[in-house]
């Protein structure tokens, strides 16, 4: 017997970055450091702004992801393919330490992605709390967390619940090399991890498609 499932929501997607590209964003990323310059709107302390000139020179190393992206999304649609610039509107780089996190919130633009240039190995060895999700992980949000019991005053299990709820949260502990590509409106949050003297690196930024006449996510 063969079904046909029909996906829907945010186009979220993840793949795989060239690692040189890792460590030349990590190393330029430190440098920011040196300048101060910093990044006061986000949750983390430790978070820098890469210059001007620095997001015109990683441009066409990112775009080249977010352009496969947007053509993943045409042939899932079935859309034709349409001509689009892309520009890089900010770029910034996290260092991530213990117990820091950064609370459920979205972004400007169209399109945002995040980069995970530096994940230490110590961070998958935490124990997480029973219930919880897995220390230093990703979470994403989007829809309604209805549940068969709030629909009506009947009793149903949890297992049914499990088969029949939907699934309105995706979480994911990252490793290096790993990138995030989403709409700019998906809300998101991270989690913190414990482990003292160790730092989670991540690359982030935001994308406005140019002369978009229609929005396809």
């Amino acid at each position: 017997m063969e079904f046909t499932k029909y996906n829907f929501g945010p186009e979220l997607m993840k793949t795989n970055i060239d690692l040189d590209l890792c460590k030349e964003l990590l190393s330029v990323g430190r440098n920011e450091i040196l300048i101060h310059n910093k990044l006061d709107s986000i949750t983390f302390d430790t978070s820098y702004k890469y210059s001007f000139e620095n997001v015109s020179y990683f441009k066409n190393k990112i775009s080249v992801y977010i352009e496969n992206y947007i053509k993943e999304i045409a042939k899932i649609r079935n859309l034709k393919s349409f001509p689009f610039g892309i520009n890089i509107e900010d770029l910034w780089i996290n260092f991530q330490k213990s117990r820091d996190f950064n609370s459920p919130h979205f972004h400007a633009y169209d399109i945002s992605f995040v980069i995970y240039v530096d994940i230490p190995d110590e961070i998958k060895n935490e124990k997480t709390i029973k219930g919880g999700f897995q220390n230093g992980s990703i979470s994403f949000l989007y829809g309604q967390n209805v549940k068969k019991f709030d629909l009506n005053a009947q009793q149903f299990s949890n297992a049914v619940n499990g088969y029949m709820a939907p699934i309105t949260q995706i979480n994911h502990l990252p490793i290096t090399g790993e990138m995030f590509i989403f709409p700019a409106y998906l809300m998101h949050y991270v989690n913190p991890f414990f482990t003292k003297d160790i730092e989670r690196i991540s690359v982030a930024g935001n994308v406005s498609l140019i002369d978009n006449k229609k929005s396809i996510i």
